[in-house]
Order: C-alpha cells, then structure tokens, then sequence
C-alpha cells in the first residue's frame, strides 16, 4: 500500500509534463519509433528516463542497480518497438510495461505497477 501512495505521487508530479512534452500520437513520430529511428528513440529516452528511473528506484534500493535496470528497459523497447501499438497505450505506459518486465526478471517475483500506470493513464 505504501508503495502504492508514494508512486501515486511521482506520478502525478512528474507525468503529466512528460505526457505534454513529447506528441508520440503524431504518426509521423510513432512511424519513426516503429521504424527505428535512432533520434526519435533518444528523444523517447531523453523525455521518460528520468520518470521510469524513479519507478524502479521505488523497488530497488540499489542506484547503481537501478541504472542497469533503466538500461536494460530501453533495450528491451528498442527490441520490442514493433510491437507498440499506439491505439492501444500512450507510449508512456508501454513503457511502464517494459519496465515491470525488466524489474520482474531482476526480482523473480511479480512487480506490480498497476497504481502507476492507472495514474499515468489519467494523466
């Protein structure tokens, strides 16, 4: 629960800025994602890092850690960009996704970020 609380309010502070910032529903801009473009995926990063880095520091203490789990999410993203479908999430809740993903496979247990993925959604 209290990880719930304390992610709703990164959420709300740090998304909808993220969400205004970047128009990842032009399809000029998703077409570039799906087709890999390098500086559209940096722009992705630029924009989003800093708000999944805090998701994953919520469940992994350990920063350097954390880092290679960041790391780790935008390569599986980058792998798995085909997959993105835009009518379905807004890309930022994909990313979550890939996220918890990642988390699950470093933990060995179900990472749940229902609670931030619902806010970011709302956002």
């Amino acid at each position: 629960m209290h990880k719930g609380i304390t992610g709703y309010i990164f959420v709300r502070d740090c998304f909808p800025s993220c969400l205004m910032q970047l128009d990842l529903y032009s399809t000029g801009m998703v077409q570039n994602l799906i087709g890999k473009d390098e500086r559209t995926f940096n722009g992705l990063y630029d924009q989003y890092a800093g708000a999944l880095y805090g998701i994953i520091c919520r469940e992994v203490s350990d920063r350097p850690m954390a880092g290679k789990l960041l790391q780790q999410t935008f390569v599986l993203s980058w792998q798995q960009l085909g997959a993105y479908d835009r009518d379905q999430d807004h890309i930022l809740i994909w990313l979550i996704r890939q996220c918890q993903t990642v988390m699950q496979q470093y933990t060995g247990v179900p990472v749940d970020l229902s609670a931030t993925t619902a806010v970011a959604q709302s956002s």
